[in-house]
């Protein structure tokens, strides 16, 4: 999806005849007051603009199947393309039609890059791996200008006959082309794309209608009038939100149409009189578009969902941004075809980092645990695009250490620690990750401690000979105990082994209290009754959150003895009560 710009309006009146947009017809508004919040929130998005060859006056842009940025040079006559890493251009040689004056670009369906020749009337094929060039005959017409073009969902490509007042499609194999003329009289269609409902969808730029056209049935079905009159709606493309998102340049807004109810919405730029051009679909979820205006000199954004906007300066002066496209690498490039300029921009939108897992709230010394990190866009989506370094320290060391490998590169936008250590007991360590000064996190806090364990058990009885019964049990704990948990009789489980149906089983056994004696660290269990065990049972335990036993900062039982806190622990009883052992 590309799109004519204006920026060669001078030139493109000696070269071309036809209808055009006048710039006189540009309405102004007033300024709106915008929340100074959500600007601040983008404070990291980055602009920077690329030089490339002197003249070239690059139009559209997009990203080709080989993860480079493809151009088309509109005075230069040639197709290139940047590498993101390395911002390397590379030029084709000479478009063959001398009088071309390519203007847009897609990746077509067969996996080469497809143009449109305003000037040369022709539709011409590039091979990303080759660099050789195909041009289609003529176009039927006295001047169609082919303008915007994409991929078709039927494995044709499409375009639009600015001058002609049609849709076009070329057959990738056959180069055969059959044009299709829209109802609507003197429309001067200049965008297209695929819409996600299979059709293709396109704005009638002196019609002030949106436009829909059916691959298949080869019906043509377009919109009320646009609700500004002379909206000159431009570029157009499917938002993340399944909508048509398109500009309108003649009004300095942006518009969404519903492609099931054909309902429109307008927002105002967050620029006036920034004749918005091109749109496309960010990596952060939202809209970007530019301003095409020379005195507005800016990229611009719109969140889908809350309609919010804001603008960022470009830094090359009155620049005129046109083609705008989604990098592999996670930015947005665009091209900028103001007077005397010649540059490919890249804008890297706001992002910030956060712990999507975060580490355990408790560890033991020199135990070790994990931390992920994601590098996100402020729509919470992960810029993928990111696998630079992620880094992890404390906060509040006051002399603890933390260990392992603290700086990890990131992996499509997830960083993943472990192995990490803190060597000193403590509570509420926190830890912060970031990748850079100004772009950190920090995580959930970490206790450092070591976990209560039971570390002695014994049966207690009463009376003597054959009187003797037992008549509870005592639980030595390895630290104090938070008493309300350790006194509550339902954190504990007693049974004898029965058979039932045949089959051993577990029969409870009540308890009468549970005292909790801090001087030594004991739990006294009294039973209910008499239970002779005569062929065993058990205690269990409980040691899991929310109000199993924890110690008095709040620790949970390691119940198994394993350094693992939050576990059942599990005590087998003797036949006939004879021992009692913890299992591990």
């Amino acid at each position: 999806m590309n799109l004519l710009h204006r920026s060669c309006a001078g030139l493109w009146s000696a070269l071309r005849t036809g209808r055009g947009r006048s710039s006189a017809r540009r309405r102004g508004r007033s300024p709106r007051i915008e929340p100074l919040e959500s600007r601040q929130l983008l404070a990291n998005t980055s602009v920077t603009a690329i030089p490339i060859t002197t003249g070239a006056h690059p139009i559209g842009i997009t990203q080709g199947p080989d993860g480079n940025l493809w151009y088309a040079e509109f005075m230069g006559k040639k197709i290139a393309f940047i590498n993101p890493t390395t911002h390397a251009v590379t030029e084709s040689g000479p478009i063959p039609t001398a009088a071309s004056q390519p203007t847009e670009i897609t990746t077509g369906p067969d996996g080469n890059l497809w143009f449109t020749e305003y000037v040369g009337n022709k539709i011409g094929m590039i091979n990303p791996k080759t660099l050789a060039i195909t041009e289609s005959a003529t176009l039927p017409g006295a001047n169609p200008s082919p303008n915007g073009i994409t991929a078709g969902p039927d494995g044709n490509v499409w375009f639009t006959e600015f001058a002609n007042d049609a849709i076009g499609m070329i057959n990738p194999a056959t180069l055969t082309v059959t044009t299709f003329t829209i109802p609507t009289a003197n429309p001067q269609p200049y965008d297209i794309t695929t819409g996600p409902d299979g059709n293709l969808w396109f704005t009638e730029q002196a019609g002030n209608k949106i436009g829909m056209f059916n691959p298949t049935t080869h019906a043509f079905t377009e919109s009320t009038t646009l609700p500004t009159a002379d909206s000159q709606p431009s570029g157009i493309t499917t938002g993340p939100d399944g909508n048509l998102w398109f500009t309108e340049s003649g009004t300095g807004k942006v518009a969404v149409i519903n492609p099931k109810t054909v309902a429109f919405s307008e927002v105002n730029a967050p620029t006036a009189n920034s004749q918005p051009d091109e749109i496309t679909t960010g990596p952060d979820g939202d809209l970007w578009f530019n301003e095409h205006n020379d005195t507005v000199n800016k990229i611009a954004t719109i969140n889908p969902i809350t309609h919010g906007t804001a603008d960022f300066a470009i830094p090359v002066a009155s620049s005129r941004p046109s083609g705008i496209a989604t990098g592999s690498d996670g930015n947005l490039w665009f091209t900028d075809s103001g007077v005397g300029a010649s540059n490919i921009g890249v804008l890297s939108p706001a992002t910030y980092v956060s712990a999507s897992i975060e580490p355990p709230a408790f560890v033991a010394p020199g135990s070790t645990f994990g931390l992920t990190v994601t590098v996100n866009y402020l729509s919470g989506l992960v810029d993928t695009g990111y696998n630079g370094p992620v880094t992890v320290a404390l906060v509040n060391p006051g002399g603890a250490t933390l260990g392992g490998t603290l700086t990890v590169n990131a992996k499509n936008g997830v960083a993943t620690f472990s192995g990490l250590t803190i060597n000193q007991l403590g509570a509420n360590y926190r830890l912060i990750a970031y990748t850079d000064p100004l772009m950190a996190t920090y995580t959930t806090p970490v206790m450092v401690d070591v976990a209560p364990t039971i570390i002695a058990e014994k049966i207690l009885y009463a009376g003597k000979g054959r009187h003797k019964h037992v008549v509870g049990f005592e639980l030595d704990f390895s630290k104090s105990l938070n008493p309300t948990q350790a006194q509550n009789v339902a954190n504990y489980a007693v049974t004898q082994t029965v058979k039932i149906h045949g089959k051993p089983g577990g029969k409870p056994v009540a308890l009468a209290s549970a005292v909790y004696n801090d001087a030594t660290h004991a739990v006294t269990l009294t039973i209910s009754g008499k239970a002779p065990f005569v062929t065993g049972g058990q205690i269990v335990v409980n040691g899991t959150a929310p109000l199993g036993i924890t110690d008095t900062l709040g620790d949970l039982l390691d119940g198994n003895g394993k350094g693992v806190p939050g576990v059942y622990a599990t005590l087998l009883i003797g036949r006939r009560a004879r021992g009692i052992t913890l299992q591990t």
